[in-house]
């Protein structure tokens, strides 16, 4: 990475089909201004993927259209992955083979679910492009968080656009893991720190969920309708989802909250009202995500505005 000090930051957490509320988010903080200057971007799990259409979006003179564009263009969950994981959690007797299948794949170690056609999104938009292209030609760096498998750590990814998309997305035991990594949720799902290690003057973090980031002890589950303990498969499902969302944020929270008090000012956004349904649904007939993360984005310009960034 660049030895030259952070101006501004950009933070893009993970979550799942909640990544729709953060594109809806950084779309309307762009439009508005808010990301002007930025030279850094930090991102893991769908974050990257937000992180990729953004960059790619800037390289192509687009701004945060293919934000907009991608996550607008995703009708149905089968577009994203298969098969479609909600089917089956609605009527699993009715998917009892699906069901085989998803257990063969975690134990195998090729991942329950098939992301192919969330390769095929991203390749649609990432091309060739690789994090040189966009310093040499817009000064901006971008790094997607991943977990390696071998070394069984974190690790910043920088390179292609599409191979740090689906590396960092990768998520564990759902999806297979991309060139040695997977995830980056087990090792920190909000990368601020990054940010904050940089000497960042300005740091904007958009969260996918709401209520901010939930404390790291805190149980997570597909959605309000999940049984409660009992199941052989808890503790299984459990430390995924945990990956997927809350890893590390609490600790991200305090340590922004530390920079803040030092000097750095930092704008967050996050929803206030709850986002419904699983983190692995893509699909938003009723644009309730979407317009989600613009109600989220207005309360966060204001403070935007209460810093000067802009008018």
């Amino acid at each position: 990475m660049s030895a030259a000090k952070i101006k501004k930051a950009l933070v893009l957490d993970g979550g799942g089909g909640w990544g729709r509320v953060q594109a809806a988010s950084l779309y309307t903080l762009h439009e508005a201004g808010v990301l002007d200057g930025v030279d850094a971007v930090f991102s893991n799990s769908v974050g990257s993927i937000n992180a990729m259409l953004y960059c790619a979006g800037l390289m192509a003179g687009q701004g945060a259209d293919f934000n907009k564009e991608a996550w607008q263009s995703i009708r149905s969950n089968t577009q994203v992955i298969s098969p479609d994981f909600m089917a089956i959690a609605a009527n699993p007797i009715g998917h009892a083979i699906a069901i085989g299948r998803l257990g063969e794949g975690v134990v195998l170690g090729q991942g329950a679910l098939d992301n192919g056609p969330l390769k095929a999104l991203i390749k649609r938009y990432a091309s060739k492009t690789t994090t040189n292209d966009l310093e040499a030609r817009l000064g901006i760096v971008w790094r997607a968080q991943c977990y390696h498998n071998g070394e069984g750590r974190g690790r910043l990814m920088n390179g292609m656009f599409y191979h740090m998309a689906v590396a960092s997305s990768s998520i564990e035991l759902a999806f297979p893991a991309h060139l040695g990594l997977s995830d980056g949720g087990p090792a920190d799902n909000c990368p601020a720190g990054y940010a904050i290690q940089g000497g960042a003057e300005k740091i904007v973090v958009i969260y996918c969920g709401s209520d901010g980031p939930a404390p790291t002890d805190a149980p997570v589950w597909v959605d309000d309708s999940t049984p409660e303990p009992g199941l052989s498969a808890k503790q299984v499902g459990r430390s995924l989802l945990e990956n997927i969302t809350n890893i590390n944020e609490a600790e991200a929270d305090e340590e922004l909250d530390r920079a803040e008090a030092a000097g750095t000012q930092v704008v967050r956004c996050w929803s206030r009202t709850p986002v419904t349904g699983s983190i692995l649904q893509f699909e938003d007939p009723d644009m309730v995500r979407w317009n989600q993360g613009v109600a989220a984005a207005m309360l966060a310009l204001a403070d935007a505005k209460a810093y000067g960034w802009v008018q």
